[in-house]
């Protein structure tokens, strides 16, 4: 079930699946408010208004629910211990799992839906340019930002 997490950059929606975090999907000025949402969802907002100010939060605390093959949540895994504040390549996630499958690296971060707490937006390009992103450059660069990752001025959201 889906449910609004308020935050000071909008409205994420987090999908729970047996009490644990399955999904996030970025804000949508058609997300609904609703009234009602468990303790879980109201922490999570906390703590993302906290990552949002500069804060490191510590996002392994929350229970996930990984939906995906064997490699992505192998990849997932490993993104979920890249430090706060760093990047890694695509080419570094596939060397530390063992294979230069470094297209299915970048296509398993496509499909991660988990973004934030599955840090993918700390993955980027060898030649140091951003890549892509599920939410769009936009977003990570305001997440790279929140980390004092990268120079790139953040646009407003």
């Amino acid at each position: 079930m889906f449910y609004p997490c308020e935050t000071s950059k909008g409205i994420f929606l987090v999908c729970l699946e047996n009490g644990r975090i399955s999904r996030i999907c970025f804000p949508d000025k058609n997300f609904l408010k609703k009234s009602s949402v468990p303790d879980i969802i109201k922490e999570l907002s906390f703590d993302l208004d906290r990552y949002f100010g500069g804060e490191n939060v510590g996002f392994d605390k929350y229970d996930l629910y990984l939906s995906g093959t064997e490699f992505q949540k192998n990849v997932w895994r490993f993104l979920s211990t890249i430090p706060y504040g760093t990047t890694v390549s695509y080419s570094d996630v596939a060397r530390y799992l063992g294979n230069s499958a470094v297209r299915a690296v970048g296509s398993a971060c496509g499909k991660n839906r988990i973004p934030i707490i599955i840090p993918c937006h700390r993955v980027i390009p060898k030649n140091g340019s951003l890549g892509g992103f599920s939410a769009g450059e936009k977003w990570k660069i305001f997440l790279l930002n929140c980390e004092k990752n990268i120079s790139t001025k953040s646009k407003e959201l």
